[in-house]
């Protein structure tokens, strides 16, 4: 089985690890000398990802786009930002 290319695997998801294993003990991890972390690119443009046929609704207080993290009410079609709470 041949190693995976690192290059390829960031590209899946947008994350860069800075160690391809994670250590099996905590000895294991004493002894490492670059500490473990991740990068994360939330952004990362994906070739294949559908784009909106409108505009994102933003709130207009902080201009945040609506997500799954905020309050709607379908009836009375209003949404509360989980960022500023309007």
């Amino acid at each position: 089985m041949a190693a995976p290319d690192f290059a390829d695997l960031e590209a899946v998801d947008g994350v860069r690890l800075t160690w391809n294993v994670w250590p099996n003990s905590k000895v294991e991890a004493t002894k490492c000398v670059v500490p473990f972390a991740a990068l994360y690119t939330p952004v990362k443009r994906l070739p294949d990802m559908p784009v909106l046929p409108y505009e994102p609704i933003r709130c207009k207080s902080c201009v945040a786009v609506l997500n799954p993290f905020a309050r709607v009410d379908f009836i009375g079609k209003m949404w509360v930002c989980p960022f500023c709470y309007q």
